[in-house]
Formats: C-alpha cells, sequence, structure tokens
C-alpha cells in the first residue's frame, strides 16, 4: 500500500510537469507569432529579438541544469 501510494505521488508530480510544460509551450508559440507579425512589419529590432532569446535560453538552461522541468514555469508569469 505505501508502495503503490509512493508511485501515484510520483505519477501525480509527472502529470504536473507535463502541464506545466504545455502551457509553457502554448505561450511560447502565443509568443512567436506576436513576435513573427512585428518583425514582418518591422517594429521590433534585432536587439530586441536577440534579448528576448537571451532571457529564454537562460530560464531554459537553469530548468535543465536543476533537473526541474517545473523551473520552466517562470515562463508562464
Amino acid at each position: 500500500l505505501e508502495e503503490q501510494r509512493s508511485i501515484a505521488t510520483k505519477l501525480s508530480l509527472v502529470t504536473r510537469n507535463i502541464d506545466c510544460l504545455r502551457r509553457y509551450l502554448d505561450r511560447l508559440r502565443t509568443q512567436k507569432k506576436a513576435l513573427m507579425r512585428k518583425l514582418m512589419v518591422g517594429s521590433l529590432s534585432g536587439n530586441a529579438i536577440a534579448a528576448l532569446a537571451s532571457e529564454a535560453d537562460s530560464i531554459v538552461s537553469s530548468a535543465a541544469t536543476n533537473g526541474d522541468p517545473v523551473a520552466a514555469g517562470a515562463l508562464l508569469r
């Protein structure tokens, strides 16, 4: 019975991580669409694009380094 509880807890954490990452992916897709529109009309500079890419890279790297996919939730704010 204790082993079942442990497995259920771990599966619950995995499910939460998957949900978090799905929301993160949805937000990234939305952000990409907005950035592409701005890029097409020329209202977004190359420096702004580089800054956004750098910020995203650092958050993803931090999540990977910590081995914690939930850390990617920082982008959901």
